[in-house]
């Protein structure tokens, strides 16, 4: 066959990634990231209560996954808990602005949920890899699986929010704990963002990336679970992947 490479092999298969979220900043990095990434296929977000609550964290969901549209038309959405396990209210906090992502929704629209399957049905049976970026009330609904948990150790955020749910889990799934993902500075991202080409840096969704990037660099943090999905898939700089994948 004219140019066909004979020592080119199969291409890798992508790595299926199911996506537990309470999206605020750092998670909505992370659906993009799994949506962007040539090594991933994003197959599933499943939308929690946690730092944001229920309502909020969906239309924000709702929102990324129309940025990163068509890529993402086939993406299963569903509902995990609203509550802690015990049925008290997850404690809001303020890191990721008053909409919980940075001030960036456009709109609230209408009942964030309505329409949503609910109790992941699939998630925990489907093929791939389940990234759990949220607190652990869904996953102790589930039953035993396999996961990687974000800040998922005692005495970090995913596991304190809810601390009945993370010794259930820690005690009938197999665990793997990602690491926490380091600080990034403006000039850092700013530097990245240098390598896209002018009319990669214009669209909407490139746009939305970079101001998310900002926030999380104004306050000393990181890629967050967007990080843990990137090295999942093998990269070594998550943060200039993360970039270079806004490429058209």
């Amino acid at each position: 066959m004219p140019g066909h490479d004979a020592q080119a092999g199969p291409p890798e298969p992508l790595l299926t990634v199911h996506l537990l979220v309470d999206t605020g900043v750092d998670d909505a990095l992370a659906v993009i990231a799994a949506a962007l990434h040539p090594g991933l296929r994003l197959a599933e977000v499943t939308v929690c209560a946690g730092n944001v609550p229920l309502p909020a964290a969906t239309r924000n969901t709702r929102l990324v996954l129309e940025a990163l549209a068509p890529r993402t038309n086939a993406v299963l959405l569903t509902r995990g808990a609203a509550t802690r396990r015990d049925g008290q209210p997850f404690v809001e906090r303020a890191v990721h602005g008053p909409d919980g992502l940075a001030g960036l929704r456009a709109h609230e629209g209408r009942d964030a949920a309505e329409g949503m399957p609910t109790h992941v049905p699939r998630v925990a049976r489907a093929a791939g890899t389940l990234v759990c970026a949220a607190p652990q009330t869904t996953l102790a609904w589930l039953g035993p699986g396999r996961v990687v948990l974000t800040y998922g150790r005692e005495g970090e955020v995913n596991y304190d929010m809810d601390p009945d749910a993370a010794r259930e889990v820690a005690a009938t799934w197999s665990v793997a704990h990602a690491e926490q993902a380091p600080a990034v500075s403006w000039d850092e991202v700013e530097n990245a963002w240098e390598g896209l080409p002018p009319p990669d840096r214009a669209t909407p969704l490139a746009r939305l990336v970079l101001a998310l990037l900002r926030h999380q660099a104004d306050r000393g943090a990181g890629l967050g679970e967007a990080d843990t999905g990137l090295r999942l898939a093998g990269s070594t700089d998550p943060l200039s992947d993360l970039v270079d994948a806004n490429r058209r």
